[in-house]
């Protein structure tokens, strides 16, 4: 799909207000600049310790944390070694407004890691929302982090249990991890601290998506590709509707009309 072909669509779809724009963008910046670096997009609700877990990852106190609302904007860091966009967005079901912030910065991502505090227990409804909604237009990208793991180890597995039956449909896959154990390990240099934190299955898992980026990118094209296709397709039924049933009242109103003619017609 070239950049003429692009512009085309693009043009249709400002047009056409049922149409979904987010998509078409998505396609358009994949198409237009492949080589972007790869974006993962740290997402969750307030004091779930996403900023917490980006501070451990990238053992670096990079972002603000805090038992109440501290992120309220999207803040990003750049690994220059690994090519790697960091993005820690404002706590879901905070308010709207932090909601909008945060879902609009997911569009653009590659991964998204959905923050979930074990303390909590299972997955909340607002949680499983974003999951039902973002099985369509984040579909294949969410990883489900179960952090604070060490604060409610005596039920960790059953926790496990209860939110795989939560997204079993959704084909997530979970990471219980710990980044207070991952901290420990980062001042100690004690492999029995890192081995417990869970970081080393998830970056496996990161490592794998990042080495595969341009097939995942070209895999994520075609389904946008298929996605706008059938909304077209919708569109283009309900106009051929309307068209036919325009066509209708104009047949019938034509034929009141040469009813009308030929009763006048009589007369003379």
């Amino acid at each position: 799909m070239n950049e003429s072909i692009l512009s085309k669509v693009q043009y249709y779809f400002n047009q056409e207000k049922s149409l979904n724009n987010d998509k078409l963008l998505r396609l358009e910046n994949i198409i237009n600049n492949p080589q972007t670096p790869f974006r993962i997009i740290v997402f969750g609700k307030y004091n779930h310790g996403k900023s917490t877990f980006l501070n451990s990852w990238l053992k670096q106190n990079l972002f603000k944390t805090g038992d109440t609302r501290v992120t309220t904007e999207v803040q990003a860091h750049k690994d220059e070694e690994n090519n790697i966009i960091w993005v820690d967005t404002p706590g879901l079901d905070a308010n709207i407004k932090d909601d909008e912030v945060a879902i609009y910065a997911i569009k653009e991502a590659d991964i998204v890691l959905l923050v979930h505090d074990a303390v909590a227990g299972e997955l909340d409804i607002k949680e499983l929302d974003f999951i039902k909604e973002s099985s369509i237009t984040a579909k294949g990208k969410i990883k489900l982090l179960l952090t604070k793991i060490d604060q409610n180890e005596v039920n960790i597995f059953d926790i496990m249990r209860l939110i795989k039956n939560q997204v079993d449909d959704f084909n997530i896959k979970i990471f219980p991890v710990s980044p207070i154990r991952y901290q420990k390990y980062i001042d100690n240099q004690s492999a029995i601290w890192k081995a417990k934190s869970g970081f080393d299955a998830l970056y496996i898992e990161i490592k794998g998506s990042i080495s595969n980026r341009d097939l995942l990118r070209k895999q994520e094209a075609k389904g946008l590709c298929n996605d706008l296709i059938q909304q077209l397709d919708t569109v283009k039924s309900e106009v051929l509707n309307d068209i036919k049933s325009f066509t209708q009242q104009i047949n019938t109103k034509q034929d009141v009309f040469n009813i009308a003619v030929q009763n006048i017609l009589k007369h003379f």
